[in-house]
């Protein structure tokens, strides 16, 4: 391994350190799952890692490392959903995680989780990335490799969906 190389693995490793907590989080609300989240997490590094040649830096190594970490995600959902439409013909109740309604008794934040999972990806990923996570929307951008107001764009609809599932459940008056 030569110099730049090794200092390219230490440079990953500390960004790695510096916000393995928040990207935990972030693979955990995308798939859902913990343990998907780790290796969709674990995945992401190794690539990132392998990949030296693919990281021009025109963004931060930590901008770059969200985007995979999200691409990861993205496809470890994709391999679940294959999944989870072969349990739908076994077993009907097994095809999503929200397809079960949450029980009347269960708190706000549970049902909250709940209507966040229910949103598709394309409006999920951006909403958790600036709520849950508080990322800038042009980072949200970048990570996302999208148009700044495509990312305005589905925040707003997760929000208003989000706002309409409350509604038809009676949270919100």
């Amino acid at each position: 391994m030569n110099g730049s190389a090794i200092a390219y693995s230490e440079d990953i490793g500390s960004v790695v350190r510096q916000n393995e907590d928040m990207l935990l989080r972030v693979a955990r609300c995308i798939t859902r799952d913990r343990e998907s989240a780790k290796d969709a997490l674990q995945d992401a590094v190794l690539s990132v890692l392998t990949s030296k040649g693919s990281f021009t830096g025109a963004a931060s190594l930590k901008t770059y490392l969200y985007r995979t970490v999200v691409n990861k995600c993205i496809d470890t959902n994709r391999r679940n959903a294959r999944w989870r439409t072969l349990l739908f013909f076994m077993r009907p109740e097994d095809l999503s995680p929200g397809a079960v309604p949450v029980p009347e008794s269960a708190s706000q934040g549970m049902v909250i989780k709940d209507f966040i999972n229910r949103l598709p990806d394309k409006i999920r990923i951006p909403f958790i990335l600036a709520e849950c996570e508080e990322l800038p929307y042009q980072e949200i951008s970048e990570i996302l490799q999208v148009p700044l107001n495509t990312v305005r764009t589905r925040i707003f609809r997760a929000r208003e969906k989000l706002r309409g599932l409350a509604l038809k459940r009676g949270i919100l008056p």
